[in-house]
């Protein structure tokens, strides 16, 4: 379906008014941002507590609310659901500066301590892939760090008033586990140190993605495009990825800001990262679902192949659900791409 050329009568009741394809095609549409607004008959076929719950549920809000806010009437239901993502959203800004001014402090506390980290993911790529920082808000700091410094790291982290949360495993924190650290006077202020953005144990026995990885991934700030790209994308195809619209969002976006000099890099080190895979079958995905010209440009460029084909059958168009679909379904799916990320031939 065609989301320009609807032909769809505004209906009262129920998702039946729209197919599943043709609503997973609402939600791309409202979620990104250089995306026009989907025609008004369109998303009044759409049941508006089950439309708003998905739209909460795949991160998408505030690209959301802008097309929302000019075609939908301003009657209920739609006013107090509007109303509603309104107030979350100004609830989230909030949190972002918060989260945003405490990335800064660590920052710079690690830097004086002479320890290598990057702050990747959530705040930099509102900055750097969106036009509008607020239009990626994000939960938690996230930074990429040596397996090495975890220990002095936390030290520093206890010194700034973090605490340590979740089960503490003696001798496991080289494997590329995740640490959470929260505020002590205000838990949700939030870190996550990462030795390793590979998700899944037994795929990070065969590949790894940390600070060494990152850095050539960006040519050492030569392309961070690259660099934002290839989080983007490895952040995309963990569970928590493959269950939100957002995180492909982040992919569009950062294969949008790929010029022909970041592909050419990307193309050149992509057989040294080992995660050709994963970037065919992500980007594939994502090209499926919004129809942008530059996921098929870059493919072309790196060359397809045929390895990444059962991994693109499980990372499919379905991982883009309503509300009342596919939770079960894509944790299954996760559990069998990984699986296929472990059996994988790698260049």
């Amino acid at each position: 379906m065609d989301l320009r050329s609807p032909n769809h009568a505004a209906q009262e009741t129920g998702l039946s008014a729209l197919t599943g394809d043709e609503f997973r095609l609402l939600l791309c549409a409202l979620a990104d941002p250089q995306a026009p607004a989907p025609p008004q008959d369109i998303l009044l076929a759409a049941d508006p507590d089950q439309l708003f719950e998905a739209i909460v549920l795949q991160g998408i809000e505030p690209v959301a609310l802008r097309k929302l806010t000019r075609l939908l009437p301003q009657q209920p239901p739609y006013f107090s659901l509007l109303d509603g993502v309104r107030e979350r959203q100004f609830l989230a800004n909030a949190h972002c500066l918060n989260l945003d001014a405490v990335a800064k402090r660590v920052k710079l506390t690690l830097e004086a301590a002479d320890l290598e980290a990057e702050i990747v993911m959530g705040s930099v790529f509102a900055v750097a892939l969106y036009d509008r920082a607020s239009d990626r808000p994000y939960e938690a700091i996230d930074i990429l760090v040596h397996a090495r410094d975890l220990k002095p790291i936390s030290r520093l982290l206890e010194d700034e008033g973090f605490l340590r949360r979740g089960l503490q495993l003696p001798g496991r924190s080289g494997l590329g586990r995740t640490q959470v650290w929260t505020g002590r006077r205000d838990p949700s202020l939030c870190i996550r140190l990462h030795t390793s953005l590979i998700g899944g144990a037994v795929v990070r026995q065969r590949v790894s993605f940390g600070l060494e990885e990152y850095g050539v991934a960006g040519a050492d700030g030569a392309h961070p495009a690259v660099a934002n790209f290839m989080a983007a994308m490895l952040h995309a195809t963990t569970a928590g990825g493959m269950r939100q619209l957002q995180c492909l969002v982040d992919v569009l976006q950062a294969l949008r800001g790929l010029d022909d000099d970041d592909v050419t890099h990307l193309a050149a080190v992509l057989s040294w990262l080992q995660v050709r895979p994963e970037v065919l079958a992500c980007v594939d995905l994502v090209g499926a679902l919004f129809g942008d010209p530059s996921s098929a440009y870059v493919l072309e460029r790196l060359g397809a192949g045929s390895k990444f084909s059962m991994g693109r059958r499980l990372l499919s168009e379905a991982t883009v659900h309503g509300p009342i679909e596919g939770g079960q379904a894509n944790s299954l799916r996760h559990h069998m791409f990984g699986i296929v990320q472990a059996l994988t031939p790698r260049d």
